[in-house]
């Protein structure tokens, strides 16, 4: 500890300021209530740019009212905590002095995103294209080309980044690294709810004909302000409740449309592939670089979507939806529904047989599955032989295991196939205990060969199974604890919310937490003028009654394009 003291104090400029302020302050009545404030401006000589010197202290006198943000504030007695803002280019460098040793300045609002010559030209043929449409339109005015500023998000993404050939400390510092990922996603997210908080009181929500009504009854009332309500959390934020609602009513309508579910597959990241344990740096585990699971994963995940939707090795497949869950155990996996053509149905136990097992596979003929089931595709063991076991609830597994004895797969009344597993004799040992086919977990045989992870595959003959795997579907995020009844959505979603590392390196490169196939569109479902109008607070009524768009919603464009088709069309 008294060598890292002082590195930090020969190395760490901020170390030395804060010690020259405590002096500072020594001198000077200690029995007054001093603060001396460290102030970074951007846009200045000094500030952002360049490192703080001694004239940039400035000392605030209690009850003065400053008005000005503060950015880092040393007391010398009385008060409480000052919270650094997480838009001080100082606050990473004073958060996490071992990752940032030097007194690095990091990321402020102001920094601006230098494009390659690739990007720049295409952001150039792209503005040159909207010019081109609006001058068809008949719009008037220029479209105004505006500053790209250099967002946390894309800053953290480069920051965490290996490359070749260049020493970044922020991949050795272990768990570390982690909470430093935790905390920039966590300002990022805090930075996207604020904006909504902040902004939400100029928007505000009301239906189309109690508009009109107030316009009739009382002409001279122009203030929109007065009618309607104000819209909190809305459904474009990502993981948020009406996001996670919409996208589980798509799922829904896919599944009404295509009758039932075929295939239901859950992924688990193996932190063992040899694509992560080769570019760990020495003395690392996987736990310690969260961003290289998260980016094997997603390649991962992509590679085996293609093996079953573009080489169809279970056929043709009309839809799929699936979704990406973080738990607090920091491993991120894949939950797959799966809806196959006509013709492709698993509807036989010889035609479940030849693409789901749930036995042990022969260590002769097939030693990469064998590896793999004995692995990952061992439940337990659980039960007497193991009653602390995570999944015993009240003394019983909460996933059935071990099973019964079947001899050949028979199509199950609970809506999944009964799986065979024979009482062949054939069994192995797993951690002490001697495991059979009762606790092997149903898994394809090709795609854990290949892949070389936990893949559970479960076939679904009957609606009753939808229930059970669209629970899983959507369960939106972990929470380390509950607070119920919050009338602001935006505080509710906050409360509690546990964020594991891989969850906010997932976030910050911005990967899909949901996708679905085919595309569903939303149809406002709606009497004559009782749709939802959103509009600014400072609008006048007649101007939010006069605009087009407030009167054309997906419902009614959905009726015009079908009027030409008859009774079906209507």
């Amino acid at each position: 500890m008294r060598d890292l003291q002082n590195m930090l104090m020969v190395n760490h400029p901020f170390a030395r300021i804060y010690h020259h302020g405590h002096q500072i302050l020594q001198n000077h009545n200690a029995e007054a209530d001093y603060e001396i404030a460290l102030r970074l401006i951007p846009g200045t000589n000094r500030g952002v740019y360049n490192l703080p010197s001694n004239n940039e202290y400035a000392f605030i006198l209690p009850g003065t009212g400053n008005a000005e943000p503060r950015d880092i504030v040393l007391r010398l007695r009385g008060g409480l905590l000052e919270r650094i803002s997480d838009l001080n280019p100082a606050y990473a460098t004073l958060q996490y002095p071992l990752l940032l040793p030097f007194g690095t300045l990091e990321w402020h609002p102001e920094l601006q995103l230098v494009e390659t010559e690739r990007q720049r030209e295409r952001r150039f043929n792209n503005r040159r294209r909207n010019i081109a449409q609006r001058e068809e339109a008949g719009l008037e005015g220029e479209e105004v080309e505006r500053d790209r500023k250099l967002t946390l998000s894309v800053y953290t993404t480069y920051r965490i980044h290996f490359r070749q050939n260049d020493f970044n400390i922020l991949l050795r510092g272990g768990q570390l690294f982690c909470r430093y990922v935790v905390d920039m996603y966590a300002s990022i997210d805090q930075q996207r709810l604020m904006w909504i908080k902040r902004n939400q009181a100029r928007f505000r929500a009301a239906r189309l004909n109690h508009l009109e009504d107030a316009n009739m009854n009382d002409p001279d009332i122009l203030d929109a302000n007065d009618i309607g309500q104000r819209v909190f959390l809305p459904s474009s934020y990502t993981g948020g409740p009406r996001n996670m609602a919409q996208n589980y009513q798509d799922s829904m309508a896919i599944a009404r449309f295509y009758s039932k579910v075929d295939l239901f597959l859950t992924m688990t990241t193996n932190p063992k592939w040899p694509e992560i344990e080769r570019e760990l740096l020495p003395g690392q585990t996987a736990y310690d670089r969260p961003e290289l699971v998260v980016r094997v994963f997603q390649l991962k995940k992509q590679a085996l979507l293609d093996r079953i939707i573009k080489d169809k090795i279970y056929g043709e497949v009309d839809a799929y939806v699936y979704t990406i869950e973080l738990q607090k155990r920091g491993l991120p996996h894949m939950h797959l529904l799966l809806f196959l053509k006509n013709g492709y149905k698993l509807t036989t136990p010889e035609a479940v047989d030849s693409c789901i097992s749930a036995q042990w596979p022969d260590r002769e003929q097939n030693p990469l599955l064998f590896d793999t089931v004995l692995e990952h595709m061992v439940h337990g063991p659980c039960g007497a032989a193991n009653p602390n076991a995570p999944c015993m609830v009240n003394g019983k597994c909460s996933k059935r295991f071990p099973q019964e004895f079947n001899e050949e797969t028979t199509m199950g009344e609970n809506g999944y196939a009964r799986m065979a597993r024979p009482d062949n004799g054939v069994a192995f040992e797993v951690c002490g205990i001697w495991v059979d086919n009762r606790w092997i977990v149903a898994h394809p045989r090709a795609l854990c060969a290949e892949f070389d992870c936990h893949i559970n595959l479960e076939c679904a003959i009957s609606l009753a199974s939808v229930r059970y795997s669209f629970k899983y579907l959507h369960k939106g995020p972990d929470r380390g604890s509950a607070e119920v009844s919050q009338d602001n959505e935006v505080k509710t979603y906050i409360d509690g919310r546990y964020i594991s590392a891989t969850d906010a390196v997932w976030r910050i490169f911005h990967f899909p937490i949901h996708e679905q196939h085919p595309p569903v569109v939303r149809l406002q479902i709606h009497l004559p003028g009782e749709q939802n109008v959103v509009y600014r607070d400072d609008q006048e009524i007649n101007e939010v009654l006069a605009a087009n768009a407030n009167k054309r919603t997906t419902l009614t464009a959905f009726f015009e394009a079908n009027a030409d088709n008859g009774p079906a069309g209507d």
